[in-house]
């Protein structure tokens, strides 16, 4: 859209749409393509009209039979434009680069033979000149700025006109000679209207060809990263998967497995026994007892490592307050919790998900943060269930996937519930917020 005569002037000079800056690496694009594709076009339009011209030219014995006098005549002009074709062709070969310029070159001197040929065959009255306004219409098959295009129209019908005086003079003395040259003047200025409208027609839709590709490789690369974050946090579930296990591994080992070594140690003895003298067996008996409770004590505490307590008990509050008193004596780290009873108003899947993510967050701030003062606060924010992880540590840069995994994650769970993890972080301050529907279920 064009607001001020300055843009009309830009405009005008370039073709380029004022809303874009010009020079720009579009405006180079759109200029190195139109280079290309007016070498092409050019070819492909001599070529065309050489052949024809060929074919015209051998039928034009036959054809005109009855008016001998006009086949030398038309046999000069074609010789004439047969020798201007494979100059031209040898010239874009020669210098592609100037394809532009040497194409507009040779459509002026190709039309000055033309009319001049067709000059000698007949005056404006006759109906050869016409002949030569088709060929106006080939200079829309290129783009050009609309300055370019102005004056190479404007010189094609000055080429026109002066090259049927220069045949003969004496046709301006001729009634009709006013009504043909308006004539052919206002086939010329469609040629420019169109010209123009086709022009800007093959800017815009360049541009909106370079930004759907630009957005395209944007959407690619943000695919290609979203990819490599979901990869990696793969592998990291898939590590944390195996640890967990070995943990799991070495407790049943450690514990219920010499439980169970030693409840049947004893069941033997006491079997032994109980051959001998039936009374003997009591002491195994308890042996066996006490193993078996140490069992199912340990069984009880793996149990509670492995599933979050909340599932069963729903005190979201209790729990979260254990963890961060945890993460007080094990990060040594300054805790303040703030919390509120959300039993009777949380479902389990929205407090476990609450339960999980804080646990993620606490882990990222004993890790990274480096902090002495952390604070904690679960609230009720109207339809929602809230936590709020405030450090003043080092800070991050949440816009790193790569080594926020953990943020990942937390987002990731958060969102199967409809729920949102907002982080805000500076040097001296970071807060983690995760919010979550309390009605949410999976």
């Amino acid at each position: 859209m064009l607001h001020s005569i300055a843009d009309a002037r830009r405009w005008f000079i370039t073709g380029w749409p004022p809303s874009r800056a010009v020079p720009s690496p579009q405006h180079s694009a759109f200029i190195a393509q139109t280079r290309e594709s007016s070498r092409r076009i050019l070819w492909a339009a001599v070529a065309v009209l050489m052949v024809a011209n060929g074919l015209f030219w051998l039928e034009d014995p036959w054809a005109f039979a009855d008016f001998p006098q006009l086949v030398p005549i038309l046999s000069q002009g074609r010789a004439a434009v047969t020798g201007l074709g494979a100059l031209t062709l040898m010239a874009v070969w020669a210098q592609p680069r100037w394809a532009y310029g040497i194409g507009i070159t040779s459509g002026l001197v190709g039309m000055a033979i033309l009319c001049h040929t067709l000059g000698r065959c007949g005056d404006l009255t006759t109906p050869w000149p016409y002949f030569t306004l088709p060929f106006a219409l080939v200079s829309i098959g290129a783009w050009a700025q609309p300055w370019v295009r102005t004056v190479g129209l404007g010189a094609l019908g000055v080429v026109q006109c002066a090259t049927f005086l220069w045949t003969d003079p004496s046709i301006t003395a001729d009634p009709m000679a006013r009504i043909a040259v308006g004539f052919m003047s206002f086939v010329l200025f469609l040629c420019l209207i169109f010209g123009l409208m086709a022009d800007e027609t093959r800017v815009r839709g360049f541009i909106a060809k370079d930004e759907l590709n630009a957005e395209r490789r944007l959407l690619s690369d943000r695919v290609h990263e979203q990819t490599q974050v979901v990869t990696a946090l793969s592998r990291r579930l898939g590590a944390a998967r195996e640890v967990e296990r070995a943990a799991i591994a070495r407790d049943l080992h450690d514990d219920v497995g010499q439980s169970l070594t030693a409840a049947q140690l004893a069941t033997g003895l006491a079997r032994r026994r109980y051959a001998q003298d039936p009374t003997s067996i009591h002491a195994n008996l308890a042996l066996i007892e006490s193993s078996l409770k140490h069992m199912a004590t340990q069984t009880g505490h793996l149990l509670k490592s492995v599933r979050s307590s909340i599932v069963d008990e729903r005190s979201l509050n209790g729990a979260i307050d254990a963890l961060v008193r945890r993460t007080g004596d094990v990060g040594q780290v300054q805790v303040h919790y703030e919390g509120v009873d959300t039993t009777m108003e949380c479902s389990t899947d929205a407090s476990v998900a609450i339960w999980r993510c804080s646990q993620e967050a606490l882990t990222n701030v004993l890790r990274h943060a480096s902090c002495r003062k952390l604070t904690v606060t679960l609230s009720i924010q109207g339809p929602d269930v809230v936590v709020d992880v405030r450090d003043d540590g080092v800070g991050f840069d949440p816009g790193q996937p790569t080594q926020r995994l953990g943020l990942l994650g937390m987002r990731e769970r958060a969102a199967t519930l409809n729920g949102s993890v907002q982080v805000t972080s500076q040097p001296g301050e970071t807060l983690i917020s995760v919010r979550i529907p309390k009605r949410a279920t999976l």
